[in-house]
């Protein structure tokens, strides 16, 4: 088994080679039909391989060997935290059960119809979601950063629904978690490097098992059982049967499309160019583009030639939305050490005086103003959408996370400005903050302005967004492109 997997992955590796050397060969000469060929016979190799002795299936022995391993790791190192953490990995092993109770439903059925699919994979989509809720509803933890990470890599167990390479799609998922761990990394607690490093750990055992058994897509049992089964309840029934044709009436004609009207059309086909001989000819008098005068007379209608068709006028009503709860906003102090600010619209006047000790979090706020007078530790902006910050010195970092049209401007001292996830960003610095370091990742639209001489004015600049990588024969070396150098 372990051989056929080998070859599996050796033509895997082969076929990206060739679809690269050969991107500029003519279609003529490289059908693309070459490639989809090599990707049939990977995943056929892997259904081949995926079948154990008895009735098990490597494929389902290899995700429990990855779940007693990589996954118990990662539940004992939460374990070891306890509390928010562990009760979260609870979760997250349920997410990773029902995706091996969906693996079991591949290995005994065949391919579903894309509803029943949705059903299948509905367990699934369930278990993420509790992950990600629990992650919401936690938002002034203090170990939010690892909830985050967590809630950020789950969406690695979507792979099953990606056709080609799905285990690019499991390490994207999973890439997006290391904007938190990064984070979590900076304490250098022992024993949350330990967490983190099984964290990731996990969802790369979980890539390379994607690689190993499914790198061409789920490979369902061809002679299975129905899928809908599966599922607990039988499939929806299909439209009802048409009505029952009626017999012709006696001495009535043939219907149209008889043996003698095939007939027919056979002899007209055999004429060949001779078929047109008995189409009347058209002179220039009676051609409307050579004869003018044929344009402004209306065509007479026959009174046997049917009227055209007219589409049923329906009586068009809008459809109903469902209601969207509006959460109440939140400016409060919690445990005396961080400031929620949450769902704020439309305010102008916000305004916190914290200590040094507090962090600020704002979440989910909308066209308002937050003025924070006096040092504080940190600042993070989750989710807004056209809010502005205005701030005196941070101990730590002010921090950007899935925001829209920001603008922030620091008065004192900030060390660093973290900007991920969001498009369009001002940065406003103080000559104080001049050697401030600003670190992004996945976003787009970011000036900072710098002070210029005593009259309040700023010269922009922007954070380049294109970059260029090339292989130097040792290493990946990357510079900026020349349009934004």
């Amino acid at each position: 088994m372990s051989k056929l997997l080998e070859l599996a992955q050796c033509l895997k590796e082969c076929s990206t080679n060739l679809e690269g050397k050969c991107a500029g060969v003519e279609a003529s000469e490289l059908s693309s039909e070459f490639f989809s060929t090599i990707e049939g016979v990977i995943g056929k190799l892997q259904g081949v391989a995926r079948l154990g002795g008895g009735n098990t299936y490597v494929f389902l022995e290899a995700f429990d060997k990855f779940m007693a391993g990589d996954l118990n790791n990662y539940m004992q190192s939460s374990s070891a935290l306890g509390g928010e953490i562990q009760t979260h990995s609870e979760l997250v092993k349920k997410s990773f059960q029902a995706q091996r109770d969906f693996l079991k439903v591949v290995a005994e059925c065949k391919a579903p119809s894309q509803d029943v699919l949705v059903k299948l994979i509905q367990p699934t989509s369930e278990a993420i979601s509790e992950v990600i809720d629990f992650k919401d509803k936690n938002r002034a933890s203090k170990k939010f950063n690892f909830l985050s990470a967590v809630a950020e890599g789950i969406g690695s167990l979507g792979w099953v629904t990606i056709m080609k390479n799905p285990e690019n799609f499991a390490r994207d998922m999973a890439g997006a978690a290391e904007f938190y761990t990064n984070r979590i990394l900076k304490d250098k607690v022992p024993e949350e490097k330990d967490w983190t490093l099984k964290l990731k750990a996990m969802f790369k055992g979980l890539q390379k098992y994607i690689i190993e058994f499914f790198s061409a897509g789920l490979q369902w049992n061809v002679q299975g059982k129905d899928p809908a089964s599966a599922i607990g309840s039988a499939p929806a029934p299909g439209p009802p049967p048409p009505p029952p044709v009626q017999a012709p009436a006696p001495g009535a004609a043939p219907p149209a499309g008889g043996s003698e009207s095939r007939s027919a059309l056979f002899d007209e086909i055999r004429k060949g160019t001779a078929i047109s001989s008995g189409l009347k000819h058209v002179d220039d008098t009676m051609k409307t583009h050579k004869n003018p005068n044929l344009r402004s007379q209306a065509p007479k209608a026959s009174s046997q030639s049917p009227k055209p068709y007219k589409a049923p006028t329906a009586k068009v009503t809008s459809a109903v939305k469902a209601p969207v709860t509006k959460k109440p906003p939140v400016l409060e102090l919690l445990g005396g050490k961080k400031w929620v600010v949450e769902y704020q619209e439309n305010n102008k006047e916000l305004k916190i005086e914290p200590e040094m000790k507090h962090t600020i979090y704002v979440f989910k706020c909308t066209n308002s103003v937050l003025q924070v007078k006096g040092k504080v530790n940190s600042i993070t902006l989750d989710g807004c959408k056209k809010f502005a910050l205005v701030f005196d010195d941070a101990v730590s970092s002010l921090d950007f996370i899935n925001c829209q049209s920001m603008q922030a401007q620091v008065t004192g001292h900030v060390p660093t400005i973290n900007i991920d996830k969001t498009d369009g960003c001002m940065v406003y610095l103080s000559e104080k903050s001049l050697s401030t370091q600003i670190i992004t990742a996945k976003s787009s639209e970011m000036n900072v302005l710098v002070p210029k001489g005593d009259a309040g004015d700023y010269t922009e600049y922007p954070v380049p967004e294109q970059f260029i990588s090339t292989y130097n024969g040792k290493k990946l070396v990357t510079e900026l492109h020349d349009q934004v150098a």
